[in-house]
């Protein structure tokens, strides 16, 4: 077999695709870019493809948010470069599942299908489909888009994460706690003048004026992400003085073997936000044999769920142990560099050898 790429190839994400299938394969896979696709200058091969991620490349972002404006009819688009930048997200899904939905007429067979990227990236879709199959998940207590919707259920339930409907990477998440008279507003977005960005820094705003400004930011419709998520905040399982959760790589009818233990002092366990790895062994440990099985399974019925070939689940034990709850569905969760299976294998060439020895027609979720 040999596949086709459809990604940004300056990204390491590319570059541990094309790795592992030259390792798995003897070849190099069809790449093509997501700024040439956009273009109209490329369109895949008749050949199984694996969609990429089309973050991280401000071109191909303003290509995608240009084509959710004229879905909507938007004209005299302003659109910023800046790095990190939070702006128009609404308008880049849009454009995002537009291309996505224009490659099923293109392609017979697809590593992920469209229908399930779009499904792990738009956080209401994936709400609907793990309660469709009775997992458990961080419960969602309602949908805002302005801080006077925010702030009335903040003074009712006191803590919640806040969550744009599109995003990753903690990207415009907030949580978020009324005390007495007092609001904290724990998040990595930098408040600016004129933009929202999405740092590497977490900080905490304790001015009302700001939150506020950031709340109805994101959530305008055209300049911002649209709709947000408010979720119950569950306490997460605390050692050694820090929360922790766990990614785990699920690839279907395989056993989950790549997980990464992610440990913070703040409500943010990303690691890309200077949070720190934890010992997975002592985790094992923590949990027992019986609600570690228990974990990897919530995640293989995920995989199913989504009718993907693959998904990177956050999964997170609540305080006491009492039960697992599935954070999120990542499309593109599979970034785990230096994570290995018992065979040696990274992520990537893992996920290219499930769907290699089962077959394309025959793999659950992956052909149209």
């Amino acid at each position: 077999m040999k596949f086709a790429l459809l990604c940004n190839p300056e990204n390491r994400r590319a570059d541990y695709f094309i790795r592992a299938h030259e390792s798995l394969l003897g070849c190099a896979p069809h790449v093509i870019s997501w700024e040439d696709y956009l273009a109209g200058m490329e369109s895949p091969p008749d050949l199984p493809l694996r969609i990429e991620s089309p973050g991280e490349n401000p071109v191909v972002r303003e290509a995608l948010i240009r084509l959710g404006a004229e879905l909507r009819g938007a004209i005299d688009l302003q659109i910023s470069r800046a790095h990190g930048v939070i702006e128009h997200e609404a308008l880049f899904f849009d454009g995002f599942k537009s291309s996505l939905e224009r490659l099923e007429s293109l392609v017979e067979c697809f590593v992920n299908t469209p229908a399930s990227i779009i499904a792990m990236t738009d956080k209401m879709r994936a709400h609907a489909v793990l309660e469709a199959a009775g997992l458990p998940h961080v419960p969602l207590l309602s949908t805002v888009s302005t801080w006077e919707e925010l702030s009335a259920l903040l003074h009712e339930h006191g803590r919640v994460f806040v969550k744009p409907q599109y995003g990753s990477s903690a990207s415009g998440v907030i949580a978020l706690r009324a005390r007495s008279r007092r609001f904290e507003a724990t998040t990595s977005i930098e408040l600016t003048e004129k933009h929202l960005f999405n740092s590497l820094k977490v900080r905490t705003y304790t001015d009302e004026r700001e939150i506020g400004e950031i709340i109805n930011r994101l959530g305008d419709p055209h300049d911002g992400v649209g709709k947000l998520l408010v979720e119950f905040w569950i306490p997460k399982d605390v050692f050694a003085g820090r929360g922790w959760d766990l990614r785990v790589l699920a690839i279907t009818e395989r056993p989950p073997a790549h997980v990464v233990v992610r440990t913070s002092t703040n409500p943010m366990t990303n690691l890309h936000l200077g949070n720190q790895r934890g010992d997975l062994a002592f985790v094992q440990g923590r949990l027992g044999p019986q609600r570690w099985a228990q974990t990897m399974d919530f995640a293989r019925q995920a995989v199913k769920a989504f009718e993907a070939s693959y998904t990177g689940l956050d999964i997170a034990w609540d305080a006491g142990l009492r039960r697992p709850l599935i954070i999120e569905a990542n499309a593109f969760g599979d970034l785990l560099p230096g994570i290995l299976n018992d065979q040696g294998q990274d992520t990537y060439h893992a996920t290219l050898e499930s769907f290699t020895k089962v077959g394309a027609q025959a793999h659950h979720g992956v052909t149209r």
